[in-house]
């Protein structure tokens, strides 16, 4: 591992290894950087809880499939303030046992966690009432009380900070939880600021967690999940690592692929130049559905909804993977969609983590060819009785095809790619790497294919992900 973070470290100073003689093909985007973990980077896969069927809320649980799977990420409970409902269950003193409890199990030193911020710590929930939750009315905190919230996430924050398996805080879509207060005495500011405006606020009555956990705990990182693709450049401030969430769904009964995955294409592309344009560090991990447990008409994605899913989003970038949720998962769905697909995942991780090439591929698929790829909603607010954007045509369309070239350690090229179209696709690529290229093997698909010269051509099905491996001899 050591070795890797030199080698990753090296090829970002350097820009790339490749032979002066090779030509780029298109203009280089400055590559992310890697989440770190015990001072080693990693690439995250998680699912957003650990818990084995049938121990759902011990916070101490995890299911070894889990960690069999790659599972190397999760939350862990929410800093509370005592007066909140789920204080003991959730918060601090749930934390807290679990953490000693854990420590005697070998599965705990493999996993990084995070630690949530809880609503009613972040903000004053006195006019929440019993809605502790996306649609209550939370206020900014001040005065007093502000103080009060200080100290309680100070005093956390110092115990946690002596559990090197805890390696920063989150919070659940900020965008949602201030809303109802910001639409009901902010609504002039809307008119005329609208997203950046919320953002701005957001940034102004969440952020004052920023310099407690600075100061009682400066190793840690900051990895809120923000919900509106509109606030991610704004809303830096507040984010070390952005969780980028988005959960397409097809109704109960319709067609495998009838959904928009596309939308996590489009979402996943959106944090990644948030990212990149704020830099200072910034990196970006993705937060697709995994659940089959949920109220509502969600159709249950196959394991080829779940592969797109989890792999479209690294092919624009992003430096990690984490699911919403396992506590959502069926034991049946976790042993034949989620983990097979988080399986996926981890064992190409090396290469996730390896030098960034993207400059050196193209396809003759590179721009979008249908309207569907070309038009979003404005936002997605991921909360029901709130109204998203207008549908509009976006700028930066998501392609037809998109991937990444990434250069492990120890030499080998993938290429990962997915269609991002509902229909089959034939696809030719063109590399432009030092030496000999023969054959590529699909590692996820099982077939081997032959280079003609510096193309492959191939088949896509709809949403298809293929990883092609390869040696340049």
């Amino acid at each position: 591992m050591r070795k890797m973070w030199i080698l990753w470290l090296f090829a970002v100073l350097s820009g790339c290894v490749q032979d002066s003689a090779v030509k780029p093909l298109k203009p280089r985007l400055e590559p992310l950087p890697p989440v770190t973990f015990r001072g080693k980077p990693f690439f995250p896969v998680g699912a957003y809880d650990t818990y084995k069927i049938g121990e759902e809320g011990d916070l101490a649980s995890i299911d070894p499939n889990f960690i069999a799977a790659g599972g190397n990420f999760a939350d862990l409970g929410m800093i509370g303030v005592p007066s909140a409902p789920n204080y003991r269950t959730h918060s601090q003193p749930a934390i807290f046992a679990a953490l000693e409890k854990m420590k005697d199990n070998p599965d705990y030193e493999k996993i990084a966690f995070i630690v949530g911020l809880g609503f009613p710590l972040l903000l004053d929930a006195g006019d929440a009432g019993g809605r502790m939750r996306h649609g209550g009315m939370f206020k900014p905190l001040s005065g007093k009380l502000l103080e009060a919230h200080r100290g309680i996430l100070a005093d956390a924050v110092l115990e946690l900070r002596k559990h090197p398996n805890i390696i920063g805080y989150t919070m659940d879509e900020p965008e949602n939880l201030i809303w109802p207060y910001y639409k009901k005495y902010f609504s002039d500011d809307w008119e005329r600021n609208r997203d950046s405006g919320l953002a701005a606020k957001m940034v102004e009555w969440t952020n004052w967690t920023r310099p407690v956990i600075r100061e009682y705990h400066p190793e840690a990182k900051f990895f809120p999940i923000l919900g509106w693709w509109t606030t991610y450049e704004a809303a830096a401030p507040m984010y070390d690592v952005l969780i980028a969430n988005q959960y397409p769904a097809r109704a109960q009964g319709t067609p495998e692929f009838s959904a928009p995955l596309y939308e996590v294409s489009y979402d996943a592309a959106a944090a990644v130049a948030a990212a990149r344009k704020n830099g200072d560090g910034r990196t970006v991990i993705y937060m697709p559905p995994m659940f089959d447990i949920i109220n509502g008409n969600y159709g249950i994605r196959t394991f080829r909804e779940q592969r797109y899913l989890n792999f479209a989003p690294i092919t624009r970038g992003v430096m990690g993977i984490h699911g919403w949720r396992l506590q959502r998962c069926s034991e049946e769905h976790r042993d034949t969609v989620i983990y097979p697909a988080m399986k996926e995942v981890s064992g190409l991780s090396a290469f996730f983590l390896g030098e960034w090439l993207d400059e050196y591929v193209t396809s003759d698929h590179d721009f979008a060819t249908v309207d569907y790829l070309k038009k979003f909603r404005e936002r997605i607010r991921l909360v029901e009785g709130e109204e998203d954007g207008q549908v509009r045509e976006v700028r930066d369309a998501v392609p037809d095809v998109s991937y990444c070239l990434r250069r492990h350690p120890d030499g080998r090229y993938l290429l990962l790619a997915v269609n991002n179209r509902r229909e089959p696709l034939e696809v030719v690529f063109t590399i432009a790497v030092p030496g000999r290229l023969e054959e590529a093997r699909d590692v996820l698909n099982e077939r081997t294919l032959n280079w003609q010269g510096r193309r492959l051509s191939d088949r896509f099905l709809p949403f298809g992900v293929h990883a092609y491996i390869f040696d340049a001899g």
